[in-house]
């Protein structure tokens, strides 16, 4: 990761040396408070976004941490589900066994 070498006082706060063909110090000043002012505002940005981006992984976190406890719920009533299939099959095959035998008492 890139890190920043510069801060927006590190530009004001910059002097440059003038030469006898140098350049006009009062347009590297202005040039130089342009960059600067520009620059605070891509600090603020970054912030924000570093705001943002902490907020949104807690928010994912959370998310998480709901989706795991669904997914227990959701597996816990799948097993509930098979075993009240199960016990409703048994049910049934024991009252068609209960009809079979009165059939059979009844027809004899």
């Amino acid at each position: 990761m890139k890190t920043i070498k510069l801060r927006a006082t590190d530009i004001i706060n910059k002097e440059f040396q003038v030469d006898y063909q140098g350049y006009d110090p009062n347009e590297v000043d202005t040039f130089l408070d342009m960059v600067a002012t520009d620059y605070r505002v891509f600090e603020g940005i970054t912030n924000d976004f570093n705001k943002e981006i902490k907020y949104l992984n807690k928010q994912l976190n959370d998310l998480q941490d709901k989706n795991d406890v669904l997914r227990a719920q959701l597996d816990e009533t799948k097993a509930q589900k098979a075993r009240l299939e199960e016990e409703g099959f048994s049910k049934a095959d024991l009252i068609k066994r209960i009809h079979n035998l009165e059939g059979k008492i009844n027809n004899d």
